[in-house]
C-alpha cells in the first residue's frame, strides 16, 4: 500500500530523522556496521515507521520504547525490490513490516512475525553482518485483515504503570498521583 507524506509529516519526519542520526553520533554507534549515509537511511527509516503508523491508524512510538510503532517494528529499505532484514537479536515475538521507497513516497510491501521469518534459506552469511534477508515474496500481504491484526499490536506496551494503575493520566487532578 502506498503511503505518500504531506508537508507537516515531512517536517515531522526530518526533525526526527536528524535527532536519530545525533543521538547515534553522540553514542558514536551504528548498528551493524553501516558506513552508508546515516543522515538519509536515517531520515527515511523514521518515515517508514511514520508510514506504518498513518497506514494503522497509531502514533509511532520508535524512540526504542517497546516498537517502532507499538509492538510493530518497521524496517526499510529504498530499493523497490528490497528485502526485510532480521538479525538474531530481533524478538521473535514481534511482527516486523517492510517499507520501501524514500521520502515523501513509501510503499508498505508486507509483514512476517520474526521467528517465521528466521529460516536457513534466508539466512546470508556474505555480509559485514550475517542476517536473515527475508524476499517480498515471502512476506504476508499488507491488506485489510493485517491492518486490522497489527493495528492491535500497533498499541503500545503500557509498562509498568498501566493507566489507572497510579502514573498520572489527563483524568487525573494536576499534582496528584
Amino acid at each position: 500500500m502506498r503511503v505518500e507524506m504531506d508537508a507537516a509529516e515531512i517536517e515531522l519526519i526530518a526533525i526526527r530523522g536528524v535527532l536519530r542520526r545525533l543521538r547515534g553520533l553522540r553514542q558514536n554507534r551504528d548498528r551493524y556496521g553501516f558506513d552508508g549515509d546515516g543522515w538519509r537511511v536515517d531520515i527515511n527509516g523514521v518515515g517508514a515507521e511514520l508510514a506504518v503508523a498513518k497506514l494503522l491508524a497509531a502514533y509511532p512510538t520508535g524512540l526504542g520504547l517497546s516498537g517502532d510503532v507499538g509492538r510493530v517494528e518497521v524496517r526499510s529499505t529504498e530499493y523497490p525490490d528490497g528485502a526485510l532484514i532480521l538479525h538474531p537479536a530481533d524478538p521473535d515475538d514481534r511482527p516486523f513490516v517492510l517499507v520501501t521507497g524514500q521520502l515523501p513516497t513509501y510503499d508498505v510491501v508486507g509483514w512476517v512475525m520474526a521467528g517465521d521469518a528466521k529460516r536457513k534459506a534466508y539466512w546470508r552469511t556474505d555480509r559485514r553482518h550475517p542476517a536473515w534477508f527475508v524476499p517480498q515474496g515471502a512476506l504476508h500481504p499488507i491488506d485489510a485483515v493485517a491492518v486490522a491484526a497489527l493495528s492491535l499490536a500497533a498499541i503500545p506496551d503500557q509498562g509498568p504503570n498501566p493507566p489507572g494503575a497510579g502514573a498520572w493520566s489527563p483524568a487525573t487532578p494536576r499534582g496528584t498521583r
